[in-house]
């Protein structure tokens, strides 16, 4: 990890892969190679050198092929100091992530709803491969309601076209 971050630093383009659920345990995981003492070092190492992490997983379609989900998050002024400084209430990447959105950044939860929308997965796989539960769970019974907000309306229409 170290000749990686050198050669990103010196202005080579370095790809790597990791086995972590998200971008910010990718963060820890980079951290975690290294003592304690170099953790601020680090820190800044990857706040100059960093661009993207992209985070991927083959997810079951209802159809029983799988569907590539991805969660990326680029180099921004609230992704560098979330790295910099360490993630907190008021500072996690996964939020970050979220509101990058016109950047095109999107978290897991965010390809896992637009999966269920497009009715690509069913509820328990979204439930299944999502990060926070809590936040999907919340998610789908969104789109249900508004799933049989557009049903009783078409019902409506139908039955007043009758």
């Amino acid at each position: 990890m170290d000749i990686a971050l050198t050669a990103g630093e010196t202005g080579h383009v370095v790809y790597s892969t990791l086995h972590t659920i998200s971008a910010g345990q990718t963060i820890n995981r980079i951290l975690g190679m290294f003592s304690k003492d170099e953790e601020p070092q680090v820190r800044e190492r990857l706040v100059g050198s960093l661009r993207y992490i992209i985070s991927q997983r083959l997810v079951p379609k209802k159809n029983g092929a799988r569907l590539l989900v991805t969660e990326l998050m680029g180099s921004s002024l609230r992704t560098r100091e979330a790295i910099a400084l360490g993630e907190n209430e008021n500072r996690r990447l996964a939020d970050i992530i979220e509101a990058g959105n016109t950047a095109g950044w999107h978290s897991f939860e965010q390809s896992l709803i637009k999966a269920y929308e497009d009715d690509l997965i069913t509820e328990e796989t979204a439930l299944l491969y999502c990060i926070n539960k809590p936040t999907m769970r919340q998610r789908l019974d969104t789109v249900n309601k508004r799933r049989e907000t557009a049903h009783s309306a078409s019902l409506l229409k139908m039955k007043m076209d009758a």
